[in-house]
Formats: structure tokens, sequence, C-alpha cells
């Protein structure tokens, strides 16, 4: 577990009980809105179909069919990343890969059950190739990589973390972030001493989140 200095405990009931980056993002932008939406059960509108968000998650689901081999042909949203579809589908043939993976962790960083009682961090990730002592952690991104290079390269630190933390055999990793409408891949290399380095920031933030018990709005 990380350096337990200057990290609070949790000791009181928690009006969150568990944290995502997406989460976490909410809250550091603005607590009230977590509030309204994680406690007070308060969801925003539904999004049309032709919303960003929408598209968004047909693409991950065209990603995933094809590479799991439910679909033949590519789809369209993703032909411009063709040959990376292409060998991760080869990769998943061969029992590499994990897809759509569901990583939950316990306030001590010990995997747990998605929806288990001791569920404190949930990391949802698109795909994970491990190969031997070295892993490759892939998210899919639709819309523009300009503009998000902070939140995206956060996230990714984030995926390093817990991949690390779930392969001990583990000594380095590559995250890759590919932006299917731009056709580009924008890869990390993490070394398990790294990703262990921004460790203790996370589960600074993410205490935060689950400690607090005022969701002020900002």
């Amino acid at each position: 577990m990380p350096e337990s200095s200057n990290i609070p405990s949790i000791a009181a009931p928690r009006r969150v009980k568990a944290w995502s980056f997406h989460r976490l993002k909410n809250f550091e932008a603005c607590p009230h809105r977590v509030e309204l939406e994680v406690i007070d059960g308060k969801r925003e509108p539904e999004k049309p179909a032709d919303h960003p968000a929408n598209r968004g998650i047909r693409i991950h689901t065209e990603a995933e069919d094809f590479v799991r081999g439910k679909i033949s042909e590519l789809p369209t949203s993703l032909r411009k990343l063709d040959g990376n579809f292409t060998g991760l589908r080869d990769n998943f043939t061969s029992g590499n890969v994990e897809l759509e993976g569901n990583w939950g962790f316990d306030q001590d960083w010990a995997p747990t059950d998605w929806w288990g009682k001791d569920i404190w961090a949930r990391i949802k990730l698109d795909a994970a190739v491990i190969e031997d002592a070295h892993a490759r952690v892939i998210d899919y991104k639709s819309g523009k990589s300009f503009g998000n290079e902070v939140g995206h390269g956060q996230q990714t630190q984030l995926y390093a973390i817990a991949t690390f933390l779930r392969e001990p055999q583990l000594q380095t990793a590559t995250t890759e972030l590919w932006y299917v409408d731009e056709g580009k891949i924008v890869p990390k290399q993490f070394t398990r001493e790294l990703a262990l380095r921004l460790w203790p920031s996370y589960n600074r933030r993410a205490l935060a989140l689950t400690t607090a018990t005022e969701f002020k709005p900002k």
C-alpha cells in the first residue's frame, strides 16, 4: 500500500463508497455534481442518439465485437486503425487479451469483485495484452486528442498503477490510447518503479473523495 504519511484514513461511514476515474474528475471539478448524482441519485437527462457520448459507446461496442470475432468485417468507425484492430483480434484468438476488464480494488488496493461489499476503486479498461513480464493496456478514444492531453494522460497513469498491482510479475507496461477518428495511437511507457511512485498521489485524491462530508459547488 502507498506510504501512509499524510494520507487520511476512512474512519466514518462514507457518503461515496467507491470511485472511478470519471467520478474523481467530476468531484475535483465540482463536488456538488457528485453529491447530486451519487448521493441524491439524480441523473442527467437521457442524451439523444447522435450525442458524442452515445457515439463513443457504439464505437466501443463495435470494437469489442470485432476483436471477439462476433463480426467479421471491421466497422467503418475503426478502419483508420485497421491493422491494429486486426492484430488485437489475432492476439485475442490466441488467448492473450483481456477485453472490457472490470478491475475492482478495495481500500488497501487489493483486487476485489467489481460489485463486492469491499469495493473502493473501479477501473475499467478496453483491452489488456499480457506478454510475460510486459503488458499493453489499450483504451479506445473517439473524438479529438487535442485538448485532452492532461485528462487522458492521468487516465493512463491510473491504468498503469492498476496493471502492476494486479500482475506482480510485470516489470514494464505500455499504455496505448487509440484515437479511432484520427487514426493515431499515443503510447506511454511505464516501469513498475515509476507507476508505484505515482500511486500515493492517486490514493490521496481518491481518499479526498471517499472521505468527503461536504460537497460544495464550484
